[in-house]
C-alpha cells in the first residue's frame, strides 16, 4: 500500500514562543516516527500540506493519506486538507473537514453539546478582555481563543483570576 503521510511545515520560526517551539519539536518528532513505523509495512512518502497540495496529490496518488496537519497556515485551518482528500476521494485517517469545522469553534462545540443533555462546564464568548467586566462566571476563569485546536494560544496569562487582571 502506499501511504502519503502529510504534515504541517517542518519547524522553525524564530518569531515563536518558547512553548510553540516545543510543540512544533514534538510534532516534528511524531512525524518521523509515523514515517518510520509506517515504512517497516507499506511504501511510504512524506509532503508538507501548502496551498498546492491538490496537484501534489494528484501526482503521488497515494492509496492511503496519513493526516497529521494542525492547519494552521493554510485556509479553512484543520478543515483544508481532508476536505481536499475528500474532493479527490482518497481515503485518510483523522476526521472529516466537516467535523472539524464543527469542533474548531469552540463556543459552538459547547452548545451544541449542552443541547445534547452533554455536561459542559459554564462557558461564554467574549470579543475582547475588557469584556472581562461583564463575565458572569466564578473566578479563576481561562480565557481561551474561540477557534484553534491543541492547547495553541494558551498560555499561562489567560488563567485570570479577577476582572482586573
Amino acid at each position: 500500500m502506499r501511504v502519503l503521510v502529510l504534515s504541517d511545515k517542518i519547524t522553525g520560526s524564530s518569531q515563536k514562543r518558547e512553548d510553540e517551539l516545543f510543540h512544533d519539536q514534538f510534532m516534528d518528532e511524531s512525524v518521523l516516527f509515523v514515517v518510520e513505523e509506517l515504512k517497516k509495512r507499506h511504501e511510504v512518502s512524506y509532503l508538507e500540506a501548502d496551498l498546492h497540495l491538490k496537484e501534489k496529490l494528484k501526482k503521488e496518488r497515494p492509496d492511503l493519506v496519513f493526516n497529521l496537519v494542525n492547519g494552521t497556515a493554510l485556509p479553512g485551518g484543520i478543515s483544508y486538507v481532508p476536505n481536499a482528500l475528500d474532493e479527490l476521494g482518497i481515503p485518510y485517517t483523522g476526521s472529516s473537514g466537516a467535523a472539524h469545522g464543527k469542533a474548531y469553534d469552540k463556543g459552538l462545540t459547547m452548545k451544541v453539546l449542552k443541547s445534547m443533555g452533554i455536561l459542559v462546564p459554564k462557558f461564554m464568548e467574549i470579543e475582547a478582555q475588557k469584556d472581562l467586566s461583564s463575565v458572569d462566571l466564578p473566578f479563576p476563569v481561562l480565557i481561551k481563543p474561540k477557534d484553534g485546536g491543541y492547547s495553541r494560544g494558551i498560555y499561562n496569562e489567560n488563567l485570570v483570576f479577577n476582572r482586573r487582571s
